[in-house]
Formats: structure tokens, sequence, C-alpha cells
């Protein structure tokens, strides 16, 4: 896991000493699933994203995540929360205020994170205002789930050939395996079978209080009801899951949004979220 700034990776301590006019303001922006800090660039200028816009716009100093997205959620969430407190503690600029953006696993990577730090009592997430997240399946992701339930069928058909298929199966991913049930936490995985049928249930967790938690979703149709956006979401998450629907912690309805039109990779790099990512965190600024 590492923290990069204008294409260079960075030492926690030198993360804001690379930007000349650092204010304090740090944007740290997960990737998700399979990709690198790429993803965030706009296809037709890859030298804007929404950290160069953040910056150009806010003030924000924006830090690009890369992390390995096979390892298990909860160990990439642990691993988090120790790089935030030491930028925190070892930048030579003091850091005033922090913003998360998490992209798909990314919002799930950096929920886990906040629950860490939560539980150790860590001085960063004091320091944070906004967690947007894009995309996040909260409630778990169908088509982990449906891998899921065809390796189990396959294995108990019995045979030597179903079992080999069942095999290659299983060669999924922790961390994609542990978006069944968007496992934020080791006790969801550690000593339990990851390829049981019913392996574990998601845990509930509360998002951190004195945050404001921001949710994007995408949609295939122009509408949220329209059946192809009811039945695919954006092609990945259905809408209520990047909502947080039924977590028990259910956002206000001006914190969630649904893009008409733009699937699930779309999100992290279009100019209609940039304008609602650019509103939230720049709300009391006189950004609109």
């Amino acid at each position: 896991m590492g923290l990069y700034h204008g294409g260079v990776r960075v030492e926690p301590g030198a993360a804001l000493a690379t930007d000349a006019s650092a204010s304090g303001k740090v944007c740290v922006l997960i990737h998700g699933l399979g990709n690198n800090e790429a993803i965030w660039a706009f296809r037709r200028d890859r030298g804007r994203s929404y950290g160069s816009l953040l910056h150009d716009d806010l003030g924000f100093t924006p830090l690009y995540l890369r992390y390995n997205t096979g390892l298990h959620i909860s160990e990439n969430g642990e691993a988090l929360a120790s790089l935030l407190e030491a930028v925190v503690k070892e930048s030579p600029v003091p850091v005033r205020e922090l913003a998360l953006l998490g992209y798909s696993m990314g919002g799930l990577v950096a929920r886990s994170a906040c629950e860490v730090a939560r539980r150790r009592g860590l001085g960063w997430l004091a320091l944070v205002r906004h967690v947007v997240y894009l995309a996040a399946p909260h409630l778990g992701a169908p088509l982990e789930k449906a891998a899921n339930a065809v390796a189990w069928a396959l294995r108990e058909v019995g045979l030597p050939q179903t079992k080999v298929v069942a095999d290659v199966f299983a060669l999924r991913s922790s961390g994609v395996k542990d978006l069944r049930h968007a496992s934020l936490h080791r006790e969801a995985w550690d000593g339990v079978d990851p390829d049981a049928l019913r392996r574990g249930e998601r845990i509930e967790t509360p998002f951190p209080p004195g945050v404001r938690h921001h949710f994007v979703a995408g949609s295939l149709g122009p509408s949220e009801r329209h059946l192809a956006t009811r039945l695919f979401g954006d092609a990945m998450v259905r809408v209520a899951s990047a909502s947080a629907r039924g977590t028990g912690h259910a956002p206000a309805p001006s914190d969630v949004r649904v893009i008409p039109g733009v699937h699930h990779v779309g999100l992290a790099h279009h100019p209609a979220v940039y304008e609602l990512i650019r509103g939230w965190l720049g709300e009391g600024e006189g950004s609109t």
C-alpha cells in the first residue's frame, strides 16, 4: 500500500511537502477492485481527475492510494488506518481536514479504516469531515454472491469434472470474496470457510459519527425506476447497495444521488459526479 501525488509515490511524512500550495486540507482517493489511481483520470483529458480539480477549486492536496485489492478488505482497512495516522503525525504541514473518496471496493476500504480508527482511538478520524462513496457495494455485490453459489453447486454435484471447475471458481481472491457481504472486519473471515454457501453474514457497522457521508450510485437506465436500473443498477452495484439502504444506518436523502445513464466505471471520472463532490466538500466555503 502506498500514497501517490503527481504520479510519484510519497512517504507519509512528506506527502504534503510535495505540494507547494498545501493548506492542510487533504483528500485521499481510494480506487476499486483491480484498479490503480489511473481510474480517476478523465477519459478526454488524462491530466484531470477529481483530485486535481479539488486542488484547483477548493485547495485540497490530493493523495492517491494504491493497494493490493486481492487482500481482505479489513487488511487494507487496517493498513490504511495506520498510513493515515502516520500522515497526520509526521507531516511538516499540519493536517487540519481530511476527506475520503472511495470508489467501489475503495468505499468499503474507507469504511473499514474508519472503524479501525474508531476502535483504536486514532487521531486522524477526528479530522475527517466528509467521506464520499462512489458505487460502493454496502450491501454486498450480486456477482460475487452468484459466483459463490455456482461454485458450491458444482462442488455438490460430486463429479471430478465439476469439482475441477469449482476449484477454478474458488481461486477468486480474498478481496473479491469479501465483496459478497461487504465484509469490513477481520472477524468476518478469520477461521471461516470462505467458500461455504452461507459463509458468514454482513456485520452491521455504523458509519462514524461527526462525519458527513455521501453516496453516489450509477444507473444503466434513464432513471432509478427504469427496469434496467432496478435489475442491474450500474451494471455492477445496485442502487440500494450503493445508497446504503437497508444497512440500518440509512443516509439522509440529501446525501444520496443517483446519476442516470452512468455505468459503474464512469462514476470514477464523470463531470456530473465531480460537481456533487465539489458541492459537498465545499460546504461552508461559499462553494455550490
